[in-house]
């Protein structure tokens, strides 16, 4: 870790902060009033750190705390920004979180950061000193090696994310908001000049992460190894290829003409989503799909089922997506996603019963998991997620995904022909039941062997016994 990235500590009542360039301090020796200590949760200033002067304007907004890992992120809360003026920092202690850290930050100084407090105290006189922020000059290059024109280098923090649109990111260019909220929700963007260089502000938020963005590359890494790596100017950050999705729809023999397949991008730097991209693409004649622009990592592919026209679904609603599959896509790799397909053969053996002969099999994609879904706060979520389900059950290849009545030889072993891609629950019923998963994808052509399932005979129906006995 290097100097700058070290918290300082004056005395065990000094508030921490994420940089070493700016500071936050207890203000002592001063008479504070009691209407004051009623009103006010922070009664502080807002200074230069060279010159000591009030910082003209500057913004405030709380954070909340994020335990995905066990350490505490704070989550900022752009809903609540105020801007401040002539180094007064005052934070009404009816406004706020029961746990809330809060963010100081000024237009050419680097931001700080307090430590965790809550709106019930106690009161707190404190004073930022802001440091004056240089940028980091950096030269961004192709994969070739060449400078990158007109790449954006954007910074994305928890609820500041960074949402890519093919290659670019989304919002640089347009009109800005006149809200204050809307303005600090947008990430911080710099574009490079004709020599592919540019000064990228300082980051203290050791959740940040950097994004580079050109039509020839993608790069990707926490704002504290860009830091780390900024011994020299300018630095040189290098570009590499962007991944590529392809693949057929196929539902056995028939194009999936104008079917759309959608990639789910969502990546994790200390906080969920603070880099994210939702491209899709819609199957040719030939049921053909390609995504050109996919950032190397982790990505979920899946299939948009169409839903009946006038299906009323909840504002939040997501596309119902089957089959979904998750591929690890290499720069410059092209990875092959197929729906559908020509279909593969899996095969098994039950096992458990001496008699088969009532005996069957079925297979379908396993339900949607509502109550999860409601259980996480989107009960109209619930609602969507059926009506996709069903949709799916309406669809005019739901005969290749709905199998039923499946036959079982006498030795107990199956068979299944043409299965598609996807996900499956395998159900055995008759005098013998039992439940099996399994997946099927687009890598291979050798059957599917799910090996030996045990099942459990099925106690007959009770005979109904007719009045005359």
């Amino acid at each position: 870790m290097t100097s700058r990235h070290r918290f300082q500590c004056v005395n065990r009542n000094v508030l921490l902060i994420a940089a070493i360039v700016s500071l936050v301090m207890p203000v002592r020796g001063e008479d504070v009033s009691a209407d004051a200590k009623r009103m006010y949760l922070v009664d502080g200033q807002v200074v230069d750190a060279d010159s000591g002067d009030p910082i003209k304007s500057f913004r405030v907004l709380p954070g909340t705390p994020y335990r995905g890992d066990g350490n505490a992120v704070a989550v900022w809360q752009p809903h609540m920004i105020r801007e401040m003026t002539d180094g007064v920092f005052r934070w009404p202690r009816t406004r706020g979180y029961k746990e809330m850290r809060f963010r100081v930050e000024a237009d050419g100084f680097r931001p700080a950061t307090t430590n965790w407090l809550g709106v019930g105290g106690p009161y707190m006189r404190l004073k930022v000193h802001l440091r004056r922020d240089p940028g980091i000059r950096v030269i961004v290059l192709t994969p070739e090696g060449s400078p990158a024109t007109d790449a954006t280098i954007a910074i994305g923090l928890p609820n500041r994310g960074i949402r890519l649109d093919g290659c670019r990111v989304d919002g640089v260019g347009e009109p800005e908001s006149s809200r204050l909220s809307d303005q600090w929700r947008r990430p911080e963007t710099v574009q490079t000049d004709a020599d592919g260089q540019c000064v990228v502000p300082a980051e203290s938020d050791p959740n940040a992460t950097l994004c580079v963005v050109h039509p020839d590359g993608y790069l990707e890494m926490p704002f504290s190894k860009f830091t780390e790596l900024a011994s020299q100017a300018p630095l040189p950050l290098e570009l590499k290829p962007w991944g590529r999705i392809r693949g057929k729809v196929l539902w056995k023999d028939k194009p999936g003409v104008g079917e759309r397949v959608t990639a789910t991008i969502h990546r994790q730097q200390g906080y969920p989503g603070i880099v994210s991209a939702y491209p899709s693409a819609i199957a040719d004649s030939r049921g053909e799909y390609l995504l050109p622009y996919i950032p190397p990592g982790q990505v979920q592919v899946g299939h948009a089922v169409q839903l009946p026209e006038g299906t009323s679904l909840s504002p939040t609603a997501v596309v119902y997506e089957y089959p979904i599959f998750h591929v690890d896509v290499q720069a410059g790799q092209t990875v092959n996603v197929d729906i559908g397909g020509k279909g593969i053969e899996v095969i098994g053996k039950l096992a458990g019963v001496e008699s088969f002969d009532d005996v069957t099999i079925a297979i379908q994609p396993p339900a949607p998991d509502v109550f999860a879904w409601v259980k996480f706060g989107n009960p109209g979520g619930g609602n969507d997620l059926r009506q996709g389900f069903a949709a799916l059950r309406g669809s005019e290849y739901a005969p290749l995904y709905f199998r039923g009545s499946l036959p079982v030889a006498d030795d107990g072993s199956f068979r299944i022909e043409d299965v598609m891609t996807g996900n499956f629950n395998l159900i055995v019923s008759g005098s013998a039941s039992a439940s099996a998963s399994f997946k099927a994808t687009s890598f291979g052509q050798d059957p599917i062997d799910l090996g030996t399932i045990q099942v459990k005979p099925q106690p007959p129906a009770e005979a109904k016994v007719s009045e005359d006995g």
